[in-house]
């Protein structure tokens, strides 16, 4: 099954899909879906709309985040390893214990984000 829009990965997910790996959606309206626990190792969010989503425990290793709005996001333990985050808004985001060793952080917004226990911040 191959997800081209925000509608058709929440209906996935809410059907019990949790591998999401490679997903393009750029540009999305994800604001306050509930995706804990999914996979989207080597996706592309860039400039797409997470802000409030519940992303606990989900994969963004390599992942596109560019210009992606994560604010007040709760991404505790989620793994974001060599993921791009440049320019991205994280502020107020949750990234207790989360893993971001080697992501790309600059020009990233993280005022008021939770990072007790993140790595690589």
């Amino acid at each position: 099954m191959q997800i081209t829009s925000a509608a058709e990965l929440l209906s996935a997910y809410t059907k019990g899909e949790r591998n999401f790996s490679g997903v393009d959606l750029s540009g999305a309206n994800l604001e306050d879906a509930e995706l804990s626990e999914a996979d989207f190792s080597g996706a592309d969010f860039s400039g797409a709309n997470l802000s409030y989503a519940d992303l606990r425990y989900a994969n963004f290793s390599e992942a596109i985040l560019v210009g992606t709005d994560l604010s007040g996001a709760i991404l505790t333990s989620a793994k974001a390893i060599g993921s791009d985050f440049s320019n991205a808004d994280l502020s107020d985001a949750n990234l207790r214990n989360a893993n971001l060793r080697n992501a790309n952080l600059s020009g990233t917004d993280l005022s008021y984000a939770d990072t007790n226990g993140a790595i690589g911040i």
